[in-house]
C-alpha cells in the first residue's frame, strides 16, 4: 500500500513518543491550511468591501444615467454616437468584447486573469449606453467589475490558479449583491452560473456577498422588493403558473438566440463600428415609430406597473426586440433586467387571460425568463425569495421545474 493510502495510526496511550511523531507530522500540514483559510478570509473581506462598494457605485452610476435620459430624451437620437464611442474603445485597447457571462465563466473555470481594462472599461460602456437610451441591463456589467477586483487580488497577492479562480468568483458575487439588493441569490447565481459548485466555493461567495452587501448600507440604496400574498392554490392557479412559464422559456429562448445571432453576425463584420451604427439607427427608428420612451434603458418604472396590472399586450415583444438589436450589435450592461421587463409584461398579460393576479403573474413571468435566460434556476428559485418573500415560494418551484423539464426535452 502507498504511503498515500495508508491509514492513520493513532498512538498508544503513555506512547509520548508517538504522539509527538504525530504532532510533527500533521501540524505543519494543519498550520498551512489554517494559514490559506485566514488568508483567503481577509483576501475576500477586504476586497469584497472594496467589489461591494464598486457594484454600488456602478448601480447609482446607471440609475442617474436612466434619470438624466428620462429629464433629455431627445439623447435618444445620439445613440450612434454612443454607439461609435463603445466601438472604438474597445478596438482602442484590444479589450474582450464577448458577452460578460462567458468572460467571466471562462476566468473562474480556466483561471485566465481579466485584463486590467476590462472593469473600467465594461462600465463607461454600460454607462454610455443607458444614457443614450439603448435596452440593456447592468448585472453583466457588474460581474465583471468585481471578477476584475478579484483577478487583481489574485496578482497582487501571487495566488495560485485554484485560489485566484476563489477569488474572482467572490469577487463577483460581491459586487453582483447591492445591484439588486439579494446577497444570497448573488452567491448561488455565480457560482451556478459558471458551473464550478462546491461546497467551499458558495460558501466563500457567500461570505463574500454579505460582507460587501452589509459593507454598502451607508449608502442607502434600496433593495428590489415587490409586495407579493401568498396565492390561493387551485387548478387555474397550477394552469396559469405552468402556461406563464412555458410562454416565459419561449421569450428567454428567443433573447439568447436572438443576441447569439446578432452578435455572430456582427463577429463576423470587417467593420464593426458600422454594425453597431446600424444597430442604433434601428433602435432610435424602432423607438420613434412606437412613440414611446418606455423600452430605453432599465424600464423599472414598466416593471413596477406591471405589478399593478398595467402592461402594454405588445411590451414584452418590443423590449425583447430591442435588447437583441442593443445587446448584439455591441452595447453593454446584460440580459437579466430586460429578462425582468420581458417577464413582468408577458406574465401580467396572460395573468388577464387565465384569470390570475396580474402581481402573481407578473412575478412568475419575472423569474420564469429569468431562469430561462441564465439557465439558472436554483438562482432563479433563491432569488425569488429574497424580492417576493418565501410565501409564494411553490409557484417558483413549479414554473422553474416546467423549464427545466421542457429544457432537458
Amino acid at each position: 500500500m502507498s504511503s498515500e493510502n495508508k491509514p492513520m495510526r493513532f498512538p498508544e496511550a503513555g506512547n509520548s513518543h508517538g504522539i509527538q511523531s504525530l504532532w510533527g507530522e500533521y501540524a505543519p500540514k494543519a498550520g498551512a491550511a489554517v494559514r490559506r483559510v485566514l488568508t483567503l478570509l481577509f483576501i475576500c473581506g477586504v476586497f469584497a468591501s472594496a467589489a461591494g462598494y464598486a457594484g454600488a457605485l456602478f448601480r447609482l452610476s446607471v440609475v442617474w444615467a436612466n434619470d438624466f435620459r428620462h429629464l433629455h430624451p431627445g439623447l435618444l437620437f445620439l445613440l450612434p454616437v454612443g454607439g461609435w464611442i463603445i466601438a472604438s474603445l474597445y478596438k482602442r485597447y484590444k479589450t474582450d468584447s464577448r458577452n460578460a457571462f462567458d468572460v467571466m465563466t471562462e476566468s473562474v473555470q480556466t483561471g485566465k486573469p481579466i485584463p486590467a481594462a476590462a472593469s473600467p472599461l465594461i462600465w463607461v460602456s454600460t454607462f454610455i449606453s443607458h444614457l443614450f437610451g439603448a435596452s440593456a441591463g447592468c448585472e453583466g456589467a457588474s460581474l465583471m467589475i468585481g471578477g476584475g477586483i478579484g483577478s487583481t487580488a489574485g496578482r497582487l497577492f501571487h495566488l495560485n490558479k485554484e485560489d485566484s479562480e476563489l477569488i474572482v468568483l467572490c469577487g463577483m458575487a460581491a459586487a453582483f449583491a447591492p445591484l439588486l439588493g439579494t446577497p444570497i441569490a448573488a452567491a448561488v447565481f455565480v457560482v451556478e452560473l459558471t458551473r464550478t459548485f462546491s461546497r467551499s466555493r458558495l460558501l466563500m461567495a457567500t461570505i463574500s456577498s454579505l460582507v460587501a452587501y452589509a459593507a454598502v448600507q451607508p449608502l442607502g440604496l434600496h433593495p428590489i422588493r415587490f409586495a407579493l400574498s401568498a396565492p390561493e392554490y387551485s387548478l387555474t392557479l397550477i394552469l396559469g403558473v405552468a402556461l406563464i412559464a412555458l410562454a416565459g422559456l419561449v421569450c428567454a429562448e428567443a433573447l439568447r438566440r436572438g443576441i447569439d445571432a446578432v452578435t455572430v453576425w456582427r463577429q463576423k463584420s470587417e467593420r464593426p463600428v458600422w454594425t453597431i451604427l446600424f444597430g442604433s439607427a434601428a433602435i432610435v427608428g424602432i423607438t420613434f415609430l412606437l412613440g414611446t420612451y418606455d423600452y430605453s434603458g432599465l424600464g423599472v418604472d414598466v416593471i413596477a406597473r406591471a405589478f399593478n396590472g398595467q402592461a402594454d399586450a405588445t411590451a414584452f415583444f418590443w423590449k425583447l426586440a430591442l435588447t437583441v438589436i442593443a445587446m448584439g450589435v455591441g452595447f453593454k450592461g446584460g440580459q437579466i433586467v430586460p429578462a425582468f421587463f420581458i417577464g413582468s409584461t408577458l406574465g401580467c398579460t396572460l395573468a388577464g387571460v387565465v384569470g390570475l393576479d396580474p402581481a402573481i403573474g407578473a412575478a412568475v413571468g419575472m423569474i420564469a425568463v429569468f431562469s430561462g435566460v441564465v439557465r439558472c434556476p436554483f438562482a432563479a428559485l433563491v432569488m425569488s425569495i429574497e424580492i417576493f418573500g418565501p410565501a409564494s415560494l411553490p409557484i417558483f418551484i413549479l414554473a422553474c421545474g416546467l423549464e427545466q423539464l421542457a429544457i432537458r426535452n
